[in-house]
């Protein structure tokens, strides 16, 4: 019988966390480092913290023996066979589970229905296939390879006994290249078996939630194994797997909300690369911040409520031959939406967590719940970065001397404004070299309705004019919108407030929108009719070349745009499809704004 050394939580999936040279020359070093960690996660499980030992053993799983320390490879000793010691199974449709009655891996051999299985198998069974017809039948995700009789027949093989304090695991096997399960063709598609455990006695909740929300979790990475499991390059990455895998026990399972606990990971650390993984193994803070790829299954929701459940599935499709993020990319394309759009709307959707309807973009169907359940560990809203008091003196804020130096790839610090007053912020970046965006976040008080600015970082800086109405409190959020960069490196900036410059609210969703409501003596921009309820007439003289007008509504959402093609003259927009409401005109140019009309629609 194997000895169980240590417990194995979520899942085990085939990685090569570095290029196979690097793991010759630094393969003792890398397995004191994780068996460091191995033994803190271990010393955390027994002070009753839920953590997870995943991470560290997808580092080390199929790793040469050779490049790997004697201590790490008896510890892999534990998990690298399947425990076919287990003399009892049931079959499914779809799964085979292995299981004792006896000995320390026994299961609760009641069986009250009589049928031969103890209850407790029966329970697991019934949840595995409501999770495979969930997410197979009606998500249209591809059936994971078999591994052919391996464990004894062409069925899942599930193997339910002792295996510590987490809830369970998967476990790569076999590179079999193409899943003949899809319609598609995979180059790197692999075989697996699961481990779960054979009570969940002491687990939140009753036994029967913490088998189904695992069942959901640990089968879907058997299906992302499916899709493409050789993980050389790190891609997909821990982060895009959890971040899919949590997501999906509310999906098949909603309102166990298991995954609630770790919502405080992205919360208390927006700065944070949003995609950390073991890339950034040797980046400071990197143990701090360990489990923060299962924070992440929030991004997952997001881009599911806003967009459809399409785009995770599309997703992993693309992954077959491309990178997670340009996969995430083309998914979000088919929907016709911008990755750089989704990511800046769902920063700000976590500062607000709304759950009405009249904010669509930035809310959640249970932004409530989330922020009930973050106010239980003491969590009001994203983590401050800085507050900023503006009494019309100049204001300047340094990420390097006043706040905590990090801001990652990925990553978003948030600012409160304490002022009453109509003020610019200006972001600055220190030494170049990052991509930067500055959003204003205007929130009332008494309507509890939100609008947001933004403006991406050209020429040097960002510069928004915000303009305040009674009841209406700022907060300012700085993002690194830096979907290529590897780099886990922070980068440094300067925040200004100074008197406003600008007469009203500038911004737009595409980023560029300066809302300078100045021109000069020998231009003019003027609208009409305005109210309008069908055609808006652009009366415009604007000298320079590649003129550009576009329109959005208060959210920033894009609802027309047209070319000029003469330095005067006159545009009609039609805008009877548009509901009735305030809407932002904005003019362009050769490339820069230079003027913001409101306009309002009325039907």
């Amino acid at each position: 019988m194997l000895k169980k050394y240590v417990s194995l939580s979520l899942f085990l999936l085939l990685i090569f966390a570095y290029p196979a040279e690097a793991q010759q020359a630094n393969g003792q070093l890398l397995s004191d480092q994780w068996q460091h960690r191995f033994e803190q996660v271990k010393q955390e499980c027994r002070d009753g913290k839920r953590r997870s030992i995943t991470p560290l053993l997808m580092q080390a799983a199929f790793q040469d023996k050779n490049d790997r320390s004697p201590e790490v490879n008896q510890i892999m000793e534990a998990f690298e066979d399947r425990p076919d010691y287990l003399s009892e199974f049931y079959d499914t449709p779809n799964f085979r589970f292995h299981y004792d009655t006896r000995g320390e891996d026994a299961v609760d051999p009641t069986d009250n229905d009589r049928n031969g299985i103890p209850d407790y198998i029966d329970q697991m069974a019934e949840s595995f296939e409501f999770s495979f017809n969930k997410q197979i039948n009606e998500m249209g995700y591809v059936k994971p390879p078999s591994d052919g009789n391996a464990g004894g027949s062409p069925a899942y093989d599930v193997y339910v006994y002792a295996i510590g304090d987490f809830y369970g695991f998967v476990m790569p096997e076999t590179i079999v290249g193409n899943n003949p399960n899809s319609p598609e063709r995979e180059t790197s598609a692999a075989t697996s078996w699961m481990g779960m455990r054979n009570n969940y006695r002491g687990f939140p909740g009753t036994e029967l939630e913490s088998i189904q929300v695992t069942a959901a979790h640990e089968y879907h990475h058997s299906i992302q194994m499916g899709y493409k499991a050789d993980l050389r390059g790190e891609d997909p990455s821990v982060f895009i797997a959890e971040a899919t895998a949590v997501w999906m026990e509310d999906k098949v399972y909603p309102g166990i909300d298991d995954n609630f606990q770790y919502l405080p990971e992205i919360f208390l650390a927006p700065d944070v690369a949003l995609n950390l993984n073991y890339r950034d193994e040797r980046a400071p803070e990197f143990d701090e911040f360990e489990n923060y790829w299962y924070g992440t299954w929030i991004l997952s929701q997001y881009l599911d409520e806003r967009y459809g459940e399409v785009v995770l599935r599309r997703m992993w499709e693309n992954m077959r031959n491309q990178d997670e993020m340009v996969a995430l990319r083309a998914a979000l394309q088919a929907q016709g939406v911008k990755l750089e759009d989704a990511y800046h709307d769902f920063l700000v959707a976590n500062l607000l967590l709304f759950n009405n309807t009249s904010n669509s973009t930035f809310s959640y169907r249970r932004g409530a719940d989330y922020a009930a359940a973050l106010s239980r560990d003491r969590i009001n809203t994203m983590r401050i970065e800085g507050r900023l008091n503006f009494s019309g003196q100049n204001v300047t804020w340094r990420s390097d001397a006043d706040g905590n130096r990090r801001l990652m790839r990925l990553g978003a610090d948030y600012f409160s404004v304490n002022t009453s007053n109509n003020f610019r912020a200006t972001l600055s970046p220190m030494g170049g070299g990052s991509s930067m965006s500055l959003q204003v976040v205007v929130f009332n008080n008494n309507t509890r309705a939100a609008r947001r600015l933004q403006r991406d970082v050209t020429g040097g800086s960002a510069a928004i004019d915000v303009t305040l109405a009674a009841g209406e409190t700022a907060f300012l959020i700085v993002a690194r919108p830096e979907f290529a960069t590897t780099s886990a490196a922070s980068a440094q900036y300067t925040i200004t407030l100074s008197n406003s410059e600008g007469g009203d609210d500038d911004g737009g969703g595409d980023g560029n929108v300066t809302g300078l409501d100045r021109l000069a003596d020998s231009e003019s921009l003027t609208i009409g009719p305005n109210p309008a309820s069908n055609v808006l007439q652009i009366f415009y003289a604007l000298q320079g070349q590649n003129i550009q007008f576009v329109m959005t509504d208060m959210l920033g959402r894009e609802v027309w745009k047209s070319v000029a093609h003469s330095p005067e003259g006159t545009i009609e927009a039609q805008v009877n499809h548009l509901p009735s409401g305030t809407y932002l005109l904005s003019a362009y140019k050769d490339g820069a704004a230079v003027a913001v009309r409101k306009a309002l629609i009325v039907k």
